[in-house]
């Protein structure tokens, strides 16, 4: 049985597990019964739905319908909900520090809460001054060197209940280099503010200094446009550096298969003309010829132009048949044709029958021929795997789904 085939059968079986799962599950399910007795959620925790079937039978007949519930959350008294609120209110004080000690002096951002989970109960915050604690609790450096007392309200809601709670907070962070980014950034924010509403005429002036100090000096974005040219320069080289690499490994690894390809013809006409008593010289020499004959129709190929190229050096510089071997090897740069250029020189000293040796050289070039068909066949069959893969993830989903939505 060939791979594909295999494949195929393996991936049909899987499809055919996956529909026997799902009308077991789909069975399973479909005797399942829930429990009579709903739980509501507990109080602010919302409503939740519950769906069911219904199975109705009278005089013989049924049917089945689905039903899903609304179940709203559990609902408490007036009383009960000012319980809550006050406790709310006596946890606020250690809740809100966050990491401050005490709410006489605030170094570090408040931790206002908007929900207390405990409680079920909804907060929101105000702040008397928020340039120095916001109403989110983040905490900005003041220019002041001072304690400045900001006045926090916040008002609790809870089921139509509420009630209010205010708590003074020192705020103890002046201005210093470590945290005069965060005072600027606050003073930026108000100038963008500043320039929506639309105010003070037909020009919008940018600070050349903002409080406590701190100069500023506004730029266009413009004048870091070389460093992004330069970056852009940069990779634009590595990408052109690494394409025209790909590109050339590319052209050498269709230039050998191109060569590869055509060798072992090359290697039957050689063996079939030194058979019949041809000389190696007069043997390559005709095989040129033959090329230049019908290259026309047959279209260029790379073996046997640097073989047309060899013999021409022969002819016009009076070189050795041995040493243009030798140079045409190095210019194809496949190790099979350097082999060969090794047989044939070895030959030529030697004086050796190079017919046999050639013969078997050819038999091992066809085989390797054969060996890399197969091998692309199965390159191909692995690359079937992930499709059938997807077909079979759908067909699973496909037969899942009835079971899954009466869950």
């Amino acid at each position: 049985m060939k791979r594909r085939e295999k494949i195929i059968y393996v991936f049909l079986g899987l499809a055919a597990t996956g529909f026997f799962i799902a009308g077991f599950m789909e069975y399973i399910i479909t005797d399942e019964e829930i429990d009579l007795n709903i739980s509501r959620p507990g109080f602010g925790g919302g409503d939740k739905t519950v769906s069911a079937v219904a199975e109705i039978e009278y005089g013989g007949n049924s049917e089945k319908k689905q039903v899903e519930f609304k179940v709203s959350s559990v609902e408490i008294d007036s009383e009960e909900k000012q319980k809550r609120l006050s406790a709310c209110t006596e946890e606020l004080p250690s809740i809100i520090l966050g990491e401050n000690d005490n709410l006489s002096s605030i170094e570090d951002d408040m931790n206002l809460i908007t929900f207390h989970e405990s409680t079920g109960v909804s907060v929101s915050w105000e702040s008397s001054r928020p340039d120095l604690i916001s109403d989110s609790g983040e905490v900005f450096p003041s220019e002041n060197s001072e304690k400045q007392y900001v006045l926090l309200t916040a008002v609790l809601y809870l089921g139509g209940e509420s009630c209010e709670w205010k708590c003074n907070a020192g705020h103890n962070v002046s201005l210093n280099e470590e945290n005069y980014g965060m005072l600027a950034g606050r003073k930026i924010d108000e100038l963008k503010v500043k320039a929506e509403s639309g105010e003070n005429g037909d020009f919008f002036e940018l600070p050349k200094e903002l409080p406590g100090g701190i100069k500023i000096r506004w730029k266009s974005p413009s004048e870091n446009r070389f460093f992004l040219i330069g970056i852009i320069a940069a990779a634009a080289a590595v990408f052109a550096a690494y394409t025209n690499k790909s590109r050339r490994k590319k052209e050498a690894e269709r230039r050998r298969n191109e060569v590869l390809r055509d060798f072992p013809y090359f290697l039957d006409k050689l063996v079939m003309l030194l058979s019949a008593g041809v000389i190696l010289t007069d043997a390559v020499n005709r095989i040129a010829e033959d090329y230049r004959r019908y290259s026309s129709e047959s279209g260029k190929k790379i073996l046997y132009e640097g073989l047309c190229e060899s013999v021409d050096s022969m002819k016009n510089s009076n070189s050795s048949f041995s040493e243009e071997l030798l140079k045409l090897s190095d210019r194809l740069n496949t190790r099979e044709f350097a082999r060969l250029a090794v047989i044939l020189k070895n030959g030529l000293e030697s004086g050796a029958d190079l017919a046999e040796k050639l013969e078997d050289e050819s038999m091992l070039m066809w085989n390797e021929r054969k060996n890399g068909i197969q091998k692309l066949g199965r390159a191909a069959d692995t690359k079937l795997v992930f499709p059938l893969m997807i077909i079979l993830g759908v067909l699973i989903v496909i037969v899942m789904t009835p079971a899954v939505m009466q869950m």
